[in-house]
């Protein structure tokens, strides 16, 4: 079918009264369609989608146009065969990316050149609503962009995945937390991220996105991480020790790991806490080697978000825990 949401037709108030008028007399029927030919076994195939596509059919000047340039929607057709870079025009539907209000979730099996498409339109859908706020919303107390929850796709509308979670224009304003920092949706140049004061990084200097008090990793991705967070034996002390005072060969540590202390650290090595041996894994010799921030315990420098992080949320009694296996498999 035709896709109403972006045509070229040349103004002509006789073709308008033609359209109008086939449109009132060709018959429609629900096997074989429009006069017999069919262009309904299609979503809107009984409305415009379907009609104009047989009138176009049957009327010479009309030339079809790439679908997939002028109305890119990130879709695995689309991105097999036109970079989404080079498209002209997109058209944003729900099956394809999620609806950008329900503050979706990105699917596990999709590709990375889907998932950086998706978080372009759902970025330009939220830089528009932010372009319309700040030119003609005239509420006088207006919602901040205080959501950390995909920061790169959804620039802080979205506290969390679901509807629920979306930060709405019009419901109760949330305020923003004092050590919480919120810069203009302008974007930093590539391989630059936002920096706490809204500048942008040096590409070779990502680290000067981190927050005071966390301690950065470069692979396998960029993570702020405070290190006196997360991670804790059996007698609820931390498989990461303060070593603020020790000389170290990467400078400004502020944890030691604590290996073969307790079966509990070493049992957690896929979880972000001590590695066997003596070596510091906040240095740059052994990384943490993952892709996702402890939960609570750090944050992700993003090239359209500063990086939030307040060391101050919790006690060492609520920042110490242990997960295990057995805790994912019960749901805690």
């Amino acid at each position: 079918g035709v896709d109403t949401g972006f045509m070229i037709i040349k103004p002509s108030a006789d073709e308008f009264e033609n359209i109008v008028d086939s449109y009132l007399n060709t018959p429609y029927d629900p096997v074989s369609g429009w006069d017999g030919q069919g262009y309904n076994n299609f979503k809107g195939g009984l409305g415009l989608s379907g009609f104009l596509a047989y009138y176009f059919a049957n009327h010479s000047g009309y030339v079809p146009i790439d679908r997939c340039t002028y109305a890119h929607t990130a879709d695995e057709d689309c991105l097999g065969t036109l970079p989404f870079q080079n498209r002209k025009a997109t058209t944003m539907l729900k099956d394809v990316c999620g609806n950008p209000r329900n503050c979706p979730y990105s699917h596990p099996l999709w590709a990375d050149d889907k998932k950086d498409a998706c978080a372009q339109l759902h970025r330009q859908y939220f830089t528009y609503r932010n372009i319309f706020e700040e030119k003609y919303f005239s509420k006088e107390n207006k919602q901040e962009r205080i959501g950390l929850f995909k920061q790169n796709s959804f620039l802080g509308y979205c506290t969390g995945p679901g509807q629920s979670n979306l930060l709405s224009m019009t419901g109760v304003v949330v305020p923003k937390a004092g050590w919480q920092t919120i810069c203009p949706t302008d974007a930093c140049p590539d391989d630059s991220y936002m920096r706490p004061d809204c500048t942008c990084t040096d590409p070779f200097h990502p680290c000067s996105a981190c927050p005071d008090g966390t301690t950065c990793q470069t692979y396998p991705t960029l993570m702020c991480i405070d290190c006196n967070c997360a991670f804790c034996d059996n007698y609820s002390s931390q498989c990461c020790e303060d070593n603020a005072s020790v000389e170290t060969s990467a400078g400004g540590n502020v944890c030691q790991a604590v290996a073969g202390r307790d079966p509990k650290c070493d049992m957690s090595n896929n979880f972000f806490p001590a590695f066997n041996g003596s070596s510091d894994i906040c240095s740059s010799e052994i990384q943490l080697s993952r892709s996702t921030v402890p939960n609570g315990c750090g944050c992700k420098p993003t090239s359209h978000s500063p990086c939030n992080y307040s060391q101050d949320w919790g006690d060492s009694s609520a920042k110490c825990f242990i997960c295990t296996a057995d805790d994912l498999a019960q749901g805690d």
